[in-house]
């Protein structure tokens, strides 16, 4: 697979995990009962989360996978 797939897909995924687990954790945190707060909350925890979510969705599968290979899993 090409490294633009590889690019692609870490974003896609980061991008969907972020917004998903920020707006859960925004809920957690803030409530449900004011929902301004609530949606800028999300938005900036979203924005945080994606930074840090794209490399991660990026370099740790193939670590990953190098480790299940190491160990034996298949």
């Amino acid at each position: 697979m090409s490294i633009k797939y590889h690019i692609l897909s870490a974003g896609i995924t980061a991008f969907f995990m972020s917004m998903c687990m920020s707006f859960v954790m925004a809920g957690i945190n803030i409530g449900f009962s004011n929902i301004i707060v609530l949606l800028l909350g999300w938005l900036r925890g979203w924005g945080i989360g994606f930074v840090i979510a794209f490399p991660l969705s990026y370099f740790l599968p193939p670590a990953v996978k190098k480790i299940l290979n190491w160990i034996g899993v298949r």
